[in-house]
């Protein structure tokens, strides 16, 4: 949750007072619509892209868009400051946005565009990214990162490009790319001496799911097989349970539907909405178990060589949500149990 506007000022006077001079953060729609970003003058807007997420308080995409767009428009300079803005011009909203803001404006692409900084000769697999950015002015710069998927190169491409009209150097950039192992349950890949792959992250969304999943089509060896396990958010957006289950049952061989945060809700209940999408596609195969601990380690039991597990939906959160209750839950931690206990077993019976 983002804190208040003068606690926010605060925290950003302290930064600077111990020398800190740049800092960066995730302005989400609750923290625009609630006014607790006002009057901390940002120089640069980041727009990503946009997808379906937070109905349970905006009414429809189009107020969510709006508010987000608030950033970018002239009428709101005074209350968010902003010089200029870095802008994926791939994304349909990024494009609108592109078109009527009044900020100064760097468009990022992964089509080649001589106005925009753009990706190109992309290698990307389970061990990372290797491409070119090519910038309006001819340069290329080199990037390695041990990051993998589109939407990570993305990312990466939004991040250049703030640092390079920072004036950040080359070799600084570069590095600092290569240095860069992702942020804890964000496609995160465990270490494991098994033939197969586990990866946890926080896709909670449909353009989430579906992002993971066909980053994972794309780099899936042959013959490997996609295991996914997820549910969704008790007392949240419940249109996108059906539509989840669909992306699974599309992309994935097998599917373990199980609980998320449940709340106040039924998991059993959720559940049934997620398998309504899931028997309405080319769903493969798929089986039901709330207990999100026992979900992962079928889908453990169940792995073969080559294939990649994602467990999806909580990343790095520590906790499992109940009616009445919280109980300590990682989805990291408890592949990793799983992970110890066999190849506990195999030393022992070696």
């Amino acid at each position: 949750t983002t804190p208040e506007s003068p606690d926010l000022n605060d925290f950003f006077d302290k930064s600077r007072k111990e020398k800190i001079d740049a800092a960066c953060m995730e302005i989400s729609s609750h923290s625009i619509d609630l006014h607790r970003i006002d009057y901390l003058e940002f120089d640069y807007f980041v727009f990503t892209n946009l997808s379906q997420d937070h109905l349970d308080y905006h009414k429809n995409m189009a107020e969510y868009f709006n508010v987000k767009k608030k950033l970018f428009l002239k009428e709101y300079r005074k209350l968010y400051g902003g010089k200029k803005a870095i802008i994926n011009i791939d994304d349909s909203y990024g494009k609108e946005i592109f078109q009527s803001t009044d900020l100064k404006k760097i468009s990022y692409s992964l089509r080649p565009d001589r106005e925009s900084i753009w990706a190109g000769n992309i290698k990307s697999s389970i061990s990372g990214i290797e491409m070119n950015i090519n910038t309006p002015d001819g340069k290329v710069l080199g990037i390695s990162s041990p990051l993998c998927g589109y939407f990570n190169i993305y990312n990466i491409l939004a991040a250049v490009s703030v640092c390079l009209d920072m004036g950040i150097d080359d070799k600084s950039i570069q590095e600092g790319i290569k240095s860069l192992y992702g942020v804890r349950g964000r496609f995160e890949r465990l270490d494991s001496d098994k033939k197969f792959t586990v990866i946890v992250d926080y896709a909670h969304t449909p353009d989430g799911l579906e992002k993971v999943l066909t980053t994972i089509k794309q780099i899936l060896k042959p013959g490997g097989k996609i295991i996914t396990v997820f549910g969704c958010g008790g007392d949240r957006d419940r249109k996108k349970r059906k539509i989840m289950g669909s992306i699974s049952g599309k992309y994935a061989d097998f599917t373990i539907l199980t609980s998320d945060n449940p709340r106040t809700e039924e998991p059993d209940s959720i559940i049934r909405m997620i398998e309504e999408g899931l028997t309405g596609s080319d769903c493969k195969e798929y089986m039901k178990e709330a207990d999100r601990k026992k979900a992962i380690f079928m889908a453990l039991e169940r792995a073969d060589t080559d294939d990649v597990i994602i467990i999806a939906g909580k990343g790095h959160e520590d906790y499992q949500e109940f009616k009445d209750h919280r109980i300590p839950f990682n989805d990291r931690d408890v592949a990793k149990e799983w992970l110890f206990k066999k190849n506990e077993r195999k030393n022992k019976n070696q």
